[in-house]
C-alpha cells in the first residue's frame, strides 16, 4: 500500500538502539537538518561521507529510520514530549546520486520503483515544505535529550547490575564459586562498556548540535 510520504511514517527501528544503521541515523540527523536549514539536498554519496558510513546502499534505511524517529515524535510515542505538531519529512531531501528520490519513495510517489516524478513537482511537493520548517533546532534538541536520558538510564542499570554481580563473586563462599561468577561478570562489564560508550556518544551528538 502506498503511503503519503509528505510527512514521516512509522516503520521497525527509530534511531535509540545499537545497530550500525541506528547509529548512523544519529550521526546522520544533524547533518541532513543543517542542510534543511540551508536550503539544499544532499546526495546519499555526500551523506554517507559525511558520517562515515560504509556503504551509499544504507543510505535509505537510515532515512528510514529517522522517519520513523520524527514520527514517533510528533505522535508523542517516544519520552519526550512534542508540543509543536507536524514535522515534513527531513529525509525527503535526501537524494540519490542521481538527483532522483531513492526508489522506495519513487514508489509511493508515482507507484513503480523504476520512475521517478519530475524534478519541478518533487521540490515543490517534498523538499519545499522541508525547506521551509523553522522548528528543525527544536526537533534536534528534543531528540538529543531523549539519547541522552536513555543512555543515563541504560548506564545507571548497566552499573547497578555490574556491582550486584561483583558483590555475589566477592562474597562467594567458596573459590569455585568464585571462578563460576566470573563469567558474569564479565559479561555485566562489558555492557556497562558498552553503556558507557552510548552515553558519550549521546554527550557527542549534544556537542554537534550545539556546533551547528
Amino acid at each position: 500500500m502506498r503511503v503519503d510520504v509528505r510527512g514521516n511514517t512509522q516503520g521497525k527501528y527509530n534511531m535509540f538502539g545499537d545497530l550500525t544503521t541506528q547509529q548512523w541515523a544519529r550521526d546522520a540527523l544533524p547533518v541532513i537538518v543543517a542542510h534543511a536549514k540551508l536550503g539544499k539536498v544532499i546526495r546519499y554519496e555526500a551523506l554517507r561521507s559525511a558520517i562515515g558510513a560504509t556503504t551509499n546502499r544504507k543510505m535509505g534505511m537510515v532515512c528510514g529510520i529517522i522517519s520513523t524517529t520524527l514520527y514517533q515524535l510528533e505522535h508523542n510515542e517516544l519520552e519526550q514530549r512534542w508540543q509543536m505538531g507536524r514535522i515534513p519529512r527531513l529525509t525527503n531531501i535526501v537524494i540519490r546520486t542521481n538527483g532522483k528520490p531513492g526508489e522506495w519513495m519513487c514508489e509511493q510517489i508515482t507507484g513503480d520503483r523504476k520512475i521517478a516524478p519530475s524534478s519541478e513537482a518533487y521540490e515543490a511537493e517534498y523538499i519545499e515544505p522541508v525547506f521551509g520548517y523553522q522548528n528543525w533546532d527544536e526537533v534536534l534538541e528534543t531528540l538529543t535529550r531523549e539519547s541522552i536520558d536513555r543512555a543515563l538510564a541504560e548506564l545507571d542499570k548497566a552499573r547497578e547490575a555490574y556491582s550486584k554481580i561483583s558483590d555475589r563473586r566477592n562474597n562467594a563462599e567458596t573459590p569455585v564459586k568464585q571462578h563460576q561468577l566470573q563469567k558474569n561478570v564479565f559479561k555485566a562489564l562489558n555492557r556497562l562498556n558498552e553503556a558507557e560508550e552510548s552515553w558519550a556518544e549521546s554527550i557527542e551528538l549534544y556537542c554537534r548540535l550545539v556546533s551547528f
